[in-house]
Order: C-alpha cells, then sequence, then structure tokens
C-alpha cells in the first residue's frame, strides 16, 4: 500500500512538472549607463562589450565585440579609448572611440555630481559607414 501511494505521488509530480514545461524564448541586452563617476587617479580599467546575434549572416546575423582602456589622470578626470569590430554579412567594421570625462561637481555626501565627457567616434574603415570613412577609403 505504501509503494502504491509513492509511485502514484511520483506519477502526479511527474505530470505536473511535464505539464508546466514551456519553452521560453527570450533575448537579454546588457549595456553600459553613462555615470558621475569618473576612474581614480592613475589607476586602469580594462572592460570589454559583446553583443552577438547568432543566426546566419544572410539572415540578419552579427557580432559586436569591443574592448575599452580607461585611466584616471586626476581625481576628477579621466580619458579612455574604445574600439569596435562589427562582423556581419559582407563587412567587417572597425571605429575607434577616443573619450574624456570631467567631473564637474560632487557634494560632500556623495549623493549630487555633475560629470561632463565626449566621445569622437573614428570609422576606421568603409564598413564603418561614415562620410569620413568613405572620404578615407576613396584616397586609396
Amino acid at each position: 500500500m505504501m509503494l502504491l501511494k509513492i509511485i502514484k505521488r511520483s506519477l502526479i509530480s511527474i505530470l505536473l512538472f511535464v505539464c508546466s514545461y514551456c519553452p521560453a524564448f527570450g533575448q537579454s541586452s546588457i549595456f553600459f549607463v553613462p555615470s558621475t563617476d569618473t576612474q581614480d587617479k592613475r589607476t586602469v580599467m580594462i572592460s570589454s562589450e559583446g553583443y552577438f546575434h547568432f543566426d546566419k549572416y544572410r539572415n540578419g546575423g552579427f557580432q559586436v565585440v569591443g574592448p575599452s582602456v580607461t585611466y584616471g589622470l586626476r581625481k576628477d578626470l579621466e580619458i579612455g579609448v574604445n574600439f569596435y569590430y562589427t562582423k556581419e554579412e559582407g563587412s567587417n567594421a572597425f571605429e575607434l572611440q577616443p573619450n574624456i570625462k570631467w567631473k564637474v561637481y560632487e557634494s560632500k555626501k556623495g549623493d549630487v555630481a555633475v560629470s561632463v565627457g565626449s566621445v569622437v567616434f573614428v570609422p576606421l574603415n568603409k564598413a564603418a559607414g561614415d562620410n569620413i570613412g568613405d572620404a578615407l577609403c576613396k584616397c586609396k
């Protein structure tokens, strides 16, 4: 009798598990949000971003990889450079992005801060899709 109860409960558990299963199709996007923080003086931060759409290139598949280096010049000033490589059907785009950020103000409690910065987008080949890149490629 006890064995029958165990088998019955096991079958019910398996049935509930099987019935509750449904495939999940999703995607995630992780991205960097600009902040007012700056790199500490004389420190280096190395990071990398990657965005991937795993499909055949002719169906819209692509890969983007972007390593970055940031260096703290002073307590409130940092410089950096990003390099992005994009692989998609028919092209490989290369882009360099030098950047700078200055923390203009931070309250003593640290709850309010203001920063300004700039990023320069420099296409390194025609596939990067900028007029500058197009002009450079025509000069060959």
